[in-house]
């Protein structure tokens, strides 16, 4: 949006989008006819100079109903050099779509999946009302459901321990995160898949038990033996203990808070 400056809809020369990395891959001249095919977008200017603008320029007034108009679609098996490409030659027979997103794992190999969103919610809803369902490459059986479904049907598998949550984005549905909004700094991220949900009692209570009080004792120990406000390596020691101790109370306010 910046660099279109939203309702301005000012070009956007196609060799920025061939920088992306996921886009070097191809060669240039492909992701000009690739380009030149949507029906969302006009390209023009001369040979590799080209640039894009929106045909309908972005309003930030209209309501955003991306989740109606998104659907989620799998089956498109190991992914090949042409996959972005063919994949969404095979939706644009069904409609204008604003984006087909290939979904990865954490390591960033193809999934077999992907979140497509078409211009409109009317768009979507025919889509998923095809009979018979639409077969990829005409011979492969597709899953298909609405973005909203699939969602339900995440959280669902992950509350009854069938799935569990990304391990470095946290599946949720809706919201920005925060608190409540998914687990929170590293340590839970990498813990979350197979943690007690009781478990942070316990480990509560042991830290109340021992941890925190032995932080406080070896502050006044040190401030002791190395006189309030001295200078040296026992004040640096007492300024990284202060330090640690907020930053475990403040994880232990993220965590239970």
């Amino acid at each position: 949006m910046g660099l279109t400056d939203g309702p301005t809809n000012l070009p956007v020369k196609v060799k920025v989008i061939h920088d992306f990395n996921r886009m070097k891959k191809y060669d240039y001249t492909e992701v000009v006819a690739a380009l030149r095919d949507s029906v969302t977008l006009d390209i023009s200017g001369p040979e590799g100079l080209e640039e894009i603008r929106r045909k309908v320029p972005f309003d930030p007034n209209k309501k955003d109903n991306r989740e109606q108009r998104t659907v989620y679609v799998k089956g498109f098996g190991e992914e090949l050099p042409s996959s972005q490409f063919d994949i969404e030659a095979f939706f644009a027979q069904y409609g204008p779509t604003n984006s087909v997103r290939l979904r990865r794992t954490d390591d960033k190999l193809f999934k077999g999946s992907c979140f497509i969103e078409f211009q409109d919610e009317e768009t979507a809803q025919s889509f998923l009302a095809l009979d018979p369902k639409p077969l990829w490459k005409g011979k492969h059986e597709l899953e298909i459901m609405s973005k909203e479904d699939y969602i339900k049907k995440k959280n669902l598998a992950i509350k009854s321990d069938e799935a569990e949550p990304n391990a470095t984005r946290p599946f949720r549905s809706g919201g920005k995160g925060g608190r409540g909004g998914g687990y929170k700094g590293n340590r839970d991220r990498r813990d979350a898949g197979d943690r007690d949900p009781d478990d942070w009692k316990k480990r509560r209570e042991d830290d109340q038990k021992s941890g925190f009080r032995d932080n406080k004792r070896d502050r006044d120990n040190n401030r002791h033996h190395n006189g309030k406000g001295g200078r040296g390596r026992g004040r640096g020691n007492d300024r990284d203990r202060r330090n640690n101790d907020r930053n475990q109370e403040r994880d232990h306010g993220d965590m239970y808070g």
